[in-house]
C-alpha cells in the first residue's frame, strides 16, 4: 500500500538542517505561486484594492521569514558566498516587498474612506480629488536652503 509523505515527514539519516532546506524551498515554492496568483486579480473596487495589497503583504513578509530559515540553516562555510547573497538578497527583497504592499493597502484603505492617502503615495495619491494642500508639514521649498547658482560659486 502506497502511503504519501506529508511535507512535515523526514527520512531516516536527514538532519534538521537538510529538513529546514527541503521544507524552506517547498514553502518558498507554494509563496510563489500564491503571489502570482494574488497578483494577477485585477480589483476595480479600493477596499478589494486594500485587501489584496494586504494579502500580498501577508505572504510576501511569509516569504520572507522563509527565507530567513534558509539563511539561517545554510552552512556558510560549505557553500560559495553567492549562494548566501544570493538568499541575503532574496530576504531583504521580500521584506522590502512587503512594506510597499502594507503601506498600498495602508493608502488603498484611506482611498475608500475618503480620507488623505501618504504623501509617497505617486500616482496614486488623492491629495488633489480631496483639496488637501498640507497635513501640517512644512512645505520642502520652505525647509531646504536654496542652491547657489553657479556663478554664486567663483
Amino acid at each position: 500500500m502506497y502511503v504519501a509523505r506529508t511535507p512535515y515527514a523526514h527520512g531516516p539519516g536527514e538532519t534538521p538542517t537538510g529538513i529546514a532546506v527541503r521544507l524552506a524551498e517547498q514553502f518558498i515554492g507554494r509563496l510563489n505561486y500564491l503571489i502570482m496568483a494574488v497578483g494577477a486579480q485585477r480589483p476595480t473596487e479600493d477596499t478589494d484594492r486594500a485587501a489584496r495589497a494586504l494579502r500580498l503583504e501577508q505572504l510576501h513578509t511569509r516569504q520572507a521569514r522563509w527565507w530567513a530559515v534558509l539563511q539561517r540553516h545554510t552552512d556558510h562555510r560549505a557553500v560559495a558566498v553567492v549562494y548566501v547573497d544570493a538568499v541575503i538578497r532574496a530576504r531583504s527583497k521580500a521584506e522590502d516587498d512587503a512594506r510597499f504592499w502594507r503601506d498600498a493597502a495602508a493608502d488603498w484603505t484611506a482611498r475608500a474612506l475618503d480620507l488623505p492617502t501618504s504623501d509617497c503615495a505617486g500616482a496614486m495619491s488623492n491629495w488633489d480629488d480631496l483639496g488637501v494642500t498640507d497635513l501640517g508639514r512644512p512645505h520642502l521649498a520652505e525647509t531646504v536652503p536654496p542652491v547657489p547658482s553657479v556663478g554664486a560659486l567663483r
